[in-house]
């Protein structure tokens, strides 16, 4: 077929303006009175994933112009602007890249989040930062001690600067026991994953599925809403 070339901030306009007004029209019951379309887009968007912007700060101002509020700066990944909580560092913190984008950020307006990021990398967000800051969605490791979970040191830093933890209601996230029965239900369903394997290598989609029927099926029960609550009085 025929094929129109576009450029990369182009290509990027086409699928996040796209996105937005797909959100924007599908839960227009949620978000109340219509509005313009400028209006409403800007309190819709955010990035979960730095790597979107390319290690392209143009990127970032297009986002923005079509909506995007905050950035979330890395994901499970270390990326070209950070490192992440979840693997092995790449640049002690923030890269150079990392703290001119959140210098740009401040400029635009643009909230910056720092769940996900490596303790290090947000000791130099709130070092480069001239807002408050925001975690989205971090619970504290002071109560479940696991890299993704802010320590008290750094959720007393984020107040002090004005910002906002967010706690986040993933269990694995809140309660250790949590972590230990996951375990060993993945250690005792793992014949049963390489048999799922074997059986589906041809069809990704459908062992994904599978995957995640047996895993759901065989899930440990998720902490009680105290232990949330005990995450929430603890930032507090």
């Amino acid at each position: 077929g025929n094929h129109v070339a576009v450029s990369h901030p182009e290509f990027a306009d086409l699928n996040f303006s796209a996105l937005n007004r797909t959100v924007v029209y599908a839960f227009a019951d949620l978000l109340g009175p219509q509005a313009p379309a400028e209006e409403v887009d800007g309190e819709c968007a955010r990035f979960r994933k730095g790597h979107a912007l390319e290690d392209d700060l143009g990127l970032l101002r297009v986002y923005h112009r079509l909506g995007a509020r905050y950035l979330t700066l890395t994901h499970m990944k270390s990326n070209g602007l950070g490192d992440a909580s979840t693997d092995e560092p790449r640049w002690g913190g923030l890269s150079p890249l990392g703290r001119e984008v959140i210098r740009e950020m401040n400029v635009l307006g643009m909230m910056v989040d720092v769940s996900h990021v490596s303790d290090d990398a947000v000791r130099g967000v709130l070092e480069v930062s001239r807002a408050p800051v925001l975690a989205s969605h971090s619970a504290c490791r002071a109560l479940c001690d696991v890299p993704r979970n802010l320590p008290d040191d750094l959720i007393r830093a984020i107040a002090e600067r004005g910002g906002v933890v967010q706690v986040c209601f993933y269990p694995a996230f809140l309660s250790g026991e949590f972590i230990r029965r996951d375990e060993e239900v993945r250690t005792r369903l793992a014949p049963e994953m390489q048999a799922l394997e074997t059986e589906l290598q041809e069809d990704p989609e459908a062992l994904r599925e599978a995957r995640r029927r047996l895993l759901e099926e065989h899930r440990p029960e998720p902490p009680p809403v105290e232990e949330l609550i005990d995450h929430v009085a603890h930032a507090l």
